[in-house]
């Protein structure tokens, strides 16, 4: 916890407010008292709640203010509530765009993340704030973040990857030289070592630190270096020299109130004298040790006492508050009623006068409305007429296409049964006077016959495919499209790109046939009309709909005058309002043509 006060803590100084109302002026490298910074934050909430226009200078304020208090409770280890401050704070400095406020506030959020355990959202956070120093190329903020992502790997448990960061912390270090981050950073990786269980190589980096620390005369330093020295000398059971060390150390330190790194001392000069069976110096350290604790303890408790009362008093005067509040509600609320009785009143003699008006032209309104039922009831029976128009309409349109169906099914048969096998027996008779003349393949009159035989076989197999796809019983509504396509891709004909998906493989037969006549007529339309080079076709679901989108990058139509366009689009309608669904067509003169149909699957 040292190493986060020193790095991620700063001092504060309270200035004196301009007035009792007035907004304080704060300053971050500032300190203040907890009574101070609960006013500095009540005034900065009640300026910004004020403010009908929020400015980034305004939001910087009000973050200020929280940042402040997160420090204050993070000094006084109120975790919880240092840490929503720090939330706080971050949202505000977000939309002030401080990004230097915003990369310390996450650097704050990530250690305590790291303090709770949740070292998974710490690193993250430390990753985020790691690539903004690095964009900044600030060596000295890299190296300690790299630090303190290693003592995360500590805590974790993970001892490689914390001597990897180190190690990045020392090598960038060599770079800045600045000898009291490396004493630090050794010190890290000393204590690595001991987490390895290799003494050996920690008490060689403590000797470093040692040496560092004596260069740059910081006791301090120098004092945890030997204690550190001490320790380990105790953990490889050489007890004379840790006490030797550990006796080094103490000399060294200040005698200073409340000294956490002398209690730490003590202790240990118990526990290697006791391991020395030197009981008297082991005992008389273990008073020093109680006494310094049982101080640091009773200071604690004590500071912990006066927040409480300063958070008592504060709580106090917010409830005091709130209870004016609440009376000046009520007193609101009374006026409110004696308004209101007066509304009433004025109101009830209005009502008397609409009563009088309303009785005088009711009678008049009585015999409009009768009027207008009248009216109403003629015209849902027109309604009803005209549905039953339409349904008989599409009775008649339904008898008409099964007709057709069934028409073209006969004709489809009989081409194929008839005229197709009366062709394929020509053919066949062909090739028998071939086998018994060879040299009649010479002659351009029987080729000529020939190959008019074998197109007139072709085009009766494609009048027949077209009047009766057996793809469609055979294979289902995807594979007899992808056989009308290929029919149609000739040269001459444009490209077409068929996509679909989620399409039902067993369907309806009459709902497939009819989206199979409408892919149909809408391929002819355009190889025919539209002069197009690519078409793009889409079947999918959604729902209980199936939904065809066909576009084409034509010379377009006038969609005022598609009345124009022949029986090839009344068929489309036909078949569309056969299956209840629904048509949209937008196209423009040389802007190509989209058809969007909706069609129902049950």
């Amino acid at each position: 916890m040292a190493g986060f006060y020193k790095y991620f803590l700063f001092p504060l100084l309270f200035l004196s407010c301009l007035s009792n109302t007035a907004l304080c002026q704060v300053h971050l490298d500032s300190i203040y008292t907890l009574q101070e910074l609960n006013q500095i934050l009540k005034e900065s909430r009640d300026n910004y709640i004020s403010s009908s226009v929020k400015t980034p200078d305004d939001e910087k304020k009000l973050a200020d203010a929280y940042f402040l208090m997160a420090e204050y409770e993070e000094r006084k280890f109120n975790h919880k509530r240092s840490f929503d401050m720090y939330k706080e704070s971050l949202i505000h400095y977000k939309l002030s765009n401080d990004t230097t406020q915003i990369m310390k506030i996450t650097r704050s959020i990530a250690f305590r993340s790291k303090e709770a355990g949740l070292y998974s959202e710490a690193l993250s956070l430390y990753n985020e704030v790691i690539s903004y120093y690095e964009s900044k190329n600030d060596l000295i903020m890299m190296a300690r973040l790299y630090a303190e992502v290693a003592h995360l790997y500590a805590e974790r448990g993970d001892a490689e990857a914390e001597q990897s960061y180190i190690n990045r912390a020392i090598a960038l270090n060599e770079t800045i030289n600045d000898t009291t981050l490396m004493i630090r950073f050794i010190m890290d990786k000393t204590a690595n070592y001991e987490r390895l269980n290799e003494i050996d190589s920690a008490l060689l980096f403590a000797f470093d630190a040692f040496k560092l620390a004596d260069q740059i005369g910081d006791n301090l330093m120098i004092s945890k270096s030997l204690y550190t020295i001490g320790y380990l000398n105790r953990l490889h059971s050489e007890y004379q020299l840790a006490i030797k060390y550990l006796l080094q150390s103490l000399i060294l330190l200040e005698h200073k109130p409340y000294d956490e790194h002398r209690r730490n001392v003590y202790k240990s000069l118990s526990e290697t004298y006791s391991r020395l069976n030197d009981y008297d110096h082991a005992y008389r350290y273990a008073l020093m040790y109680s006494a310094l604790n049982d101080s640091i303890l009773q200071k604690d408790r004590v500071e912990a006492m006066n927040n409480a009362a300063v958070r008592f008093d504060v709580a106090q005067k917010e409830k005091d508050i709130a209870i004016l509040e609440l009376e000046k509600i009520n007193t609101q609320k009374a006026n409110q009623i004696q308004r209101r009785a007066l509304y009433l009143l004025t109101g009830g003699l209005l009502l008397l006068l609409l009563l009088i008006y309303y009785l005088v032209r009711f009678y008049s309104q009585k015999i409009r409305t009768e009027k207008i039922i009248s009216q109403q009831i003629k015209e849902i029976n027109h309604q009803k007429m005209r549905e039953m128009e339409v349904n008989m309409k599409m009775n008649s349109m339904e008898s008409v296409i099964e007709g057709q169906e069934i028409e073209r099914e006969r004709i489809a048969k009989d081409l194929h049964d008839s005229l197709g096998g009366l062709l394929s027996t020509i053919k066949l008779q062909f090739d028998s006077i071939r086998s018994g003349n060879g040299s009649l393949t010479q002659t351009r009159e029987y080729n000529k016959a020939n190959d008019l035989l074998d197109t007139a076989v072709a085009e009766v197999r494609a009048i027949s495919q077209n009047l009766q796809p057996g793809s469609l019983v055979k294979l289902g509504l995807i594979p007899a499209i992808n056989d009308l396509i290929n029919r149609f891709e000739v040269d001459g004909n444009p490209d077409i790109d068929f996509q679909y998906y989620g399409v039902p493989e067993k369907m309806n037969h009459i709902v497939a046939l009819s989206v199979y006549r409408i892919i149909q007529e809408l391929l002819h339309n355009t190889t025919k009309h539209a002069e197009a080079k690519e078409i793009l076709l889409q079947i999918n679901t959604l729902g209980d709909e199936l939904i065809i989108q066909f576009e084409d990058d034509g010379i377009g139509f006038d969609i005022n005058n598609i009345e124009k366009r022949g029986m090839g689009i009344d068929n489309i309608f036909s078949r569309v309002h056969y299956l209840k669904g629904t048509i949209e067509i937008d196209s423009k003169p040389g802007e190509g043509t989209s058809y969007l149909i909706q069609i129902k699957l049950k």
